[in-house]
């Protein structure tokens, strides 16, 4: 919880983000400002993501009909590489899994959109002290 800067992936616009949720337009000024100065870091670079394919979701029935695709948080993309879902932002995952499949330890998720998050899991959720999460 609390202040951070959303960029777009071109950096030409930048939002406020309160408690993980993204509201008014900012300035570049003002939202290079705020990540210099609250985070000591600088503004990222321009994404080179390249736009992918949906994952398709993974699911024990051979049949996936419309609305699990839709609410789907996990599938396999067309490399083959494990993908989730967080926050409607689909992405790739490199790290460790537990039994069940959840994101568990360190990895890294690298998301469609160009932001990745790089540090620890806990039950298939980010959570560390030092982990990073660049948007």
């Amino acid at each position: 919880k609390g202040v951070g800067v959303a960029w777009s992936a071109d950096r030409k616009t930048a939002h406020k983000v309160l408690d993980g949720e993204k509201k008014d337009e900012i300035s570049l000024n003002m939202a290079e400002k705020l990540a210099r100065d609250k985070f000591d870091l600088p503004v990222p670079k321009t994404s080179t993501v390249l736009p992918q394919t949906a994952p398709v979701p993974t699911a024990s029935s051979k049949s996936i009909g419309f609305f699990e695709r839709l609410f789907s948080k996990r599938g396999v993309g067309p490399d083959g590489k494990k993908q989730f879902k967080d926050y409607d932002d689909w992405g790739s995952y490199e790290g460790d899994v537990d039994e069940a499949g959840n994101r568990q330890g360190k990895g890294k998720m690298t998301y469609v959109s160009g932001n990745y998050y790089e540090g620890g899991f806990v039950n298939d959720k980010f959570h560390c002290d030092k982990g990073t999460y660049l948007y």
